[in-house]
């Protein structure tokens, strides 16, 4: 997944130019000041929430995934040729 890669390196990006926003709001006038470090604060929050999201998403889907995985090895292994079959009695 090429794509998810891409996206968790932008929210990284975001997340680092937040904090510059914030650090250079931090040394203007009072009325810049507040409104630089309330964008800052935006943006640091918004992407921490997405990439903690996206990791949250992608531990559900690896779980469910794994589970299916060990289900398909199961029917995998029962099916091979070669292997004795037991008879199963009624």
């Amino acid at each position: 997944m090429m794509l998810g890669n891409l996206t968790d390196a932008v929210l990284l990006v975001a997340l680092g130019l937040g904090y510059i926003v914030c650090y250079l709001a931090n040394r203007e006038e009072k009325s810049l000041k507040s409104f630089g470090l309330a964008v800052g604060a935006f943006i640091i929050t918004l992407s921490a929430i997405i990439i903690i999201s996206n990791v949250l998403l992608t531990m559900r889907v690896a779980s469910i995934m794994g589970c299916n995985m060990g289900k398909a090895k199961m029917q995998h292994k029962m099916m091979q040729p070669g292997r004795a079959q037991v008879p199963m009695h009624k």
